[in-house]
């Protein structure tokens, strides 16, 4: 996992997480709360690194999955434009508004991160479902893919 941390990791099987346990996993038409997520970081932080991913209810495969403290992924940011960057990922966690990763420093956060991308993960905090996994985004009702911590 050493060389994972702080990057973006592309099409991860659960099974090679060996030592890690799922903490959260709903489908993406749930409505993930900012609340769902202080939670989290209270109950581990001691815990001190998350996996933050998403994966189709198909298979035990994370599509996009990244890696890093829980200090630095659930601290909330103040931009809708700019995420902040931890290693090689860019992290946002805007209250009440939408919660992710990028590649890059630029977003988009409309209600979720609309801009184009292939390694962008995105999930709504106002009471929609997830966004986008990827480039297959509108998941807010979906059942096919799956929201994992």
């Amino acid at each position: 996992i050493g060389k994972r941390i702080n990057q973006i990791c592309e099409n991860l099987s659960l099974q090679s997480l060996t030592r890690w346990n799922v903490i959260y996993n709903e489908y993406y038409d749930h409505a993930t709360t900012t609340k769902e997520l202080l939670d989290i970081k209270e109950k581990y932080e001691g815990e001190s690194l998350i996996c933050v991913g998403a994966m189709s209810n198909h298979n035990s495969v994370l599509k996009l999955a990244a890696f890093g403290k829980i200090s630095d992924i659930l601290t909330f940011t103040d931009s809708i434009e700019k995420a902040r960057k931890v290693g090689e990922v860019f992290w946002y966690f805007y209250k009440e508004k939408s919660f992710g990763f990028s590649p890059s420093e630029a977003i988009n956060l409309n209600s979720a991160d609309t801009l184009d991308g292939e390694k962008r993960l995105s999930w709504h905090l106002q009471g929609n479902g997830g966004w986008r996994v990827g480039n297959v985004n509108n998941l807010r009702n979906s059942k096919d893919w799956k929201k994992v911590i």
